[in-house]
């Protein structure tokens, strides 16, 4: 009777040490994928984020810019920035006011915007606002009546 060759091989199945190195390898590589889905989310959330706040600036400026040209009403600039002798902190428009509330741009207490606006130069059929550090200007119109 022939005895069983005890270095034979036994290629049925893996052994332990195996699978534990196999478990380390791939623990690695979703550690290292984990991050780049990490890294670029947190990256597209920044853009998005500017882009939403430059996107809200934008339209607030269109809006300011619309509302001073179809008032019908006086405009006219109140309470002077601190320590500034030309630049206001408000703005009426025919009875609404544009401010700065709390690091918003607000409307009649509806926020526009997050920043600051001041205004100056509130003549020669101009007005010149500054939103978040750009400055836009507004030509009135003067319609002469017949």
């Amino acid at each position: 009777m022939r005895q069983p060759n005890r270095l034979s091989k036994n290629n049925k199945g893996v052994t332990l040490v195996e699978v534990i190195a196999v478990i380390a390898v791939m623990s690695v590589v979703m550690a290292a994928v984990t991050g780049f889905l990490i890294t670029g989310a947190r990256m597209s959330a920044n853009v998005s984020g500017g882009a939403t706040a430059g996107m809200q600036e934008q339209t607030a400026t269109e809006y300011i810019n619309k509302w001073i040209l179809e008032c019908k009403d006086p405009i006219e600039a109140k309470i002077l920035k601190e320590g500034s002798e030309t630049e206001y902190t408000e703005l009426h428009i025919g009875g609404r006011i544009l401010t700065t509330t709390d690091g918003k741009v607000c409307y009649n207490n509806v926020e526009l915007c997050a920043g600051e606006i001041y205004f100056y130069e509130i003549e020669n059929n101009k007005i010149t606002y500054i939103l978040n550090g750009t400055v836009h200007v507004v030509h009135l119109r003067i319609v002469s009546e017949p």
